[in-house]
């Protein structure tokens, strides 16, 4: 008879799971419907992709390795993250990053970030509260370096900085930036005592050394550089820019759709960012945002193509659950 209750609270549990998913789906599809309308309308179908017979295949396959590194880099990420718990495990943090990403990428409002912390509780019996303090710690790594890479490309841009000095000057900043994250951090994690009561395993998904930290922030600098790299390239070749100008927009983009009030796939949002870069210097508004639209679809397809194979890799793989 005691049994009758958990059941019945699961069971409405997964009921309204089931209807707030299948709502944010309606949602996702009427959008999209009502983007591609309207994008329809207003640039049309044949002038967008009319700009891909501009890319060779081969462009496309060195995005695509690119992209495919910046993945294996946040799966090492997450697989040093939790080092002890998950060891061997390399395959199946790929799955999860793949499939993370997949969902991030496709629900509006950051709604996908949800689901990271489920799927690392249910691969490896880690506590949804310390998975999403983990997470959190990896969210603020990919600001700081997108911030500090905007910044720096931002100061090329405007002819503040010589380039042959740029790269010394972005290590300078990276590393006083990641002391002041160190700092930050292990104030939060060792001095604000009333979170223990409450927040104590979302606390203990933080890195609980230094050395914990740079490798983080190391894994984060790899991921973020061969991801914008691809991104930059693919709009290099849409738009004619300088690589600089393209680095920027792509770091811009991303910015954008990194502010949690957007459409589904943040269309709109990382379009925007990328407009607010190649606008001023000079580009028109079509060109500009037929390139944008066009890094946009690639990224989607790719989504999905590496959520297809993180299927199969978890499938095959000797470590996959």
């Amino acid at each position: 008879m005691t049994m009758l209750t958990p059941l019945h609270s699961s069971d409405q549990s997964d009921n309204r799971l089931r209807t707030n998913t299948i709502v944010q789906l309606s949602l996702w599809l009427l959008t999209a419907v009502v983007l591609v309308l309207l994008f329809d309308h207003g640039l049309g179908w044949d002038r967008t992709l009319q700009a891909w017979s501009t890319m060779s295949v081969g462009q496309l396959t060195i995005c695509f390795i690119l992209l495919s590194v910046s993945y294996l880099a946040r799966a090492a990420r997450l697989h040093s993250h939790f080092s002890s718990e998950i060891s061997g495990h390399f395959c199946r943090c790929l799955r999860i990053v793949l499939h993370h990403n997949f969902f991030n990428n496709i629900l509006p409002m950051k709604t996908g970030e949800v689901v990271f912390p489920l799927l690392i509780h249910r691969h490896f019996g880690i506590k949804i509260s310390r998975a999403a303090g983990a997470l959190f710690s990896f969210r603020i790594a990919d600001l700081v370096f997108l911030s500090l890479l905007s910044l720096l490309l931002a100061m090329l841009s405007m002819h503040l900085l010589e380039l042959a000095g740029s790269a010394v000057l972005f290590f300078l900043i990276v590393m006083a930036a990641g002391c002041l994250l160190l700092l930050i951090i292990f104030k939060f994690r060792r001095s604000v005592t009333w979170i223990d009561k409450y927040w104590g395993q979302f606390k203990s998904g933080f890195p609980s050394n230094h050395g914990m930290m740079w490798t983080i922030f190391i894994w984060t600098t790899l991921a973020w550089s061969t991801k914008l790299i691809a991104y930059a390239l693919i709009l290099t070749v849409f738009v004619k820019s300088l690589f600089s100008v393209s680095l920027l927009a792509a770091a811009s983009g991303e910015l954008a759709s990194s502010i949690p009030i957007h459409t589904p796939a943040a269309f709109g949002t990382f379009e925007s960012g990328i407009l607010a870069v190649l606008i001023p210097v000079g580009f028109d508004t079509k060109t500009a945002l037929t390139a944008a639209l066009n890094l946009h679809l690639f990224i989607l397809a790719n989504t999905v193509l590496l959520a297809a194979l993180g299927l199969l890799i978890g499938r095959h793989s000797d470590d996959s659950g």
